[in-house]
């Protein structure tokens, strides 16, 4: 993750490929791929300028970059897919986000019932005076 001039935090498009979201290293691929999840460019995504890259066997390529809002790489996480070649099985993804919703809901049911302990805390104190 990487933060902006403006103190905003974005995530290269190279942390799909290592999350195992994606298998393919090629830019264009990146593109395809965004606009697959319907991510919408310049709210979820922006692109960077081309970078040029000298070719070992003479020329130049040119690759594009891609920096995703942590909300926008989250959305990738969340629906990736298994496919062959991946370093990483996306399925775990998936149990981290049903696992955080458990975790918030029985923290939620505690702060309630938290809560409801104070109130009756406070009414016997009351009743006490």
């Amino acid at each position: 993750m990487e933060r902006t001039q403006e103190g905003e935090f974005v995530v290269h498009h190279e942390k799909l490929i290592e999350y195992g979201v994606m298998t393919s290293i090629k830019s264009n691929h990146v593109k395809v791929k965004l606009d697959a999840l319907e991510l919408v460019e310049n709210e979820d995504y922006s692109e960077l300028p081309d970078i040029w890259q000298l070719r070992p066997q003479g020329g130049y390529s040119h690759k594009k970059v891609y920096m995703l809002t942590p909300e926008a790489f989250k959305k990738c996480l969340m629906r990736a897919q298994r496919r062959p070649r991946q370093k990483v099985d996306p399925v775990v993804y998936c149990d981290y986000y049903l696992l955080l919703e458990k975790t918030y809901k029985l923290y939620t049911n505690y702060q309630l019932k938290q809560q409801a302990h104070q109130l009756e805390h406070q009414a016997q104190e009351r009743r006490l005076k």
